[in-house]
């Protein structure tokens, strides 16, 4: 600010007045960045104050101003917010004396998706007759199924599907991820599926008769880690007590001579199948 005098004189009079003039510096108003995308529905401004006493203003220029509430249209840096998903054009106006100056910055508020992916579960097998059906739900924006680890290669039936079906190449664990995607914003859910290889149990011999009351059972193992599991379907079962239930070569003792039938049940994961051997514990004649 200055403050300048116009002097006159006239002979040895003389008289004065005086103005006074402020010299403004120009503003350069700065919004920030060109342009951002917001996975929700409101952003900070980064409004950048150019001369120190300037003074800021907010305003919308591009969609519905009647969307956008700001908390304050004279700082520098607030909050926007809107009622809406897409696209504005915020403008800010920095202000010092008669100079002033604008910038925009183009904000888009994106729908954050919230991926689903459902429940894993397990597979008796791991063909196209046994396939594992997701039960993803979408939310917004584009899925897309991955493998993120399991000993094989898997076959999505269509990996954009959030409830498509998959086959695998090889028994094991797998974990697939769901990811979405939209705009700029993303999100990601995992599920765990346990394809198990079915198995074929085997009691032994169709037919066996014991000269006594006891007699070793020859159940053989298909599947490494599946586990046994004996049962009478036949014959009185309070006759009969298994040295264990849970392996495959118990001893089977019986209280009477008789026919019975034990039931072999061989288990992996949810797989399951069963065999039978009929046994007549006869009584031995002593000549």
């Amino acid at each position: 600010t200055y403050v300048y005098r116009w002097t006159e004189v006239n002979g040895g009079c003389s008289d004065y007045d005086e103005v006074t003039v402020t010299f403004y510096e120009p503003t350069v108003a700065d919004a920030g960045p060109a342009t951002a995308e917001e996975c929700d529905l409101d952003i900070a401004l980064g409004g950048i104050q150019s001369i120190p006493g300037s003074t800021a203003s907010w305003s919308v220029v591009a969609g519905n101003p009647a969307d956008i509430t700001f908390s304050s249209t004279t700082i520098f840096n607030p909050t926007a917010t809107s009622t809406a998903y897409g696209t504005y054009t915020f403008r800010l106006t920095e202000t010092n004396g008669n100079c002033s100056s604008t910038d925009d910055i183009t904000v888009t508020f994106t729908e954050q998706p919230v991926a689903d992916a459902g429940a894993g579960g397990n597979v008796c097998g791991k063909d196209a007759g046994n396939p594992f059906t997701f039960t993803g739900v979408s939310s917004t924006g584009t899925g897309t199924w991955t493998q993120q680890s399991g000993p094989g290669v898997s076959n999505f039936t269509d990996n954009t599907s959030a409830t498509t079906t998959v086959t695998v190449d090889t028994y094991g664990t797998y974990v697939y991820r769901w990811t979405e995607v939209n705009g700029g914003c993303s999100d990601y859910d995992e599920v765990t599926v346990n394809f198990y290889e079915p198995t074929v149990a085997d009691a032994g011999p169709a037919t066996a008769e014991e000269c006594d009351l006891n007699i070793q059972l020859l159940g053989v193992q298909s599947i490494p880690g599946s586990t046994a599991s004996w049962s009478v379907i036949a014959g009185n079962p309070a006759d009969i007590t298994f040295s264990s239930t849970t392996i495959f070569n118990p001893t089977a003792t019986s209280t009477a001579y008789g026919t019975y039938t034990f039931r072999l049940t061989e288990t992996n994961g949810n797989c399951s199948s069963t065999d039978d051997i009929t046994v007549t514990f006869t009584e031995q004649p002593v000549a």
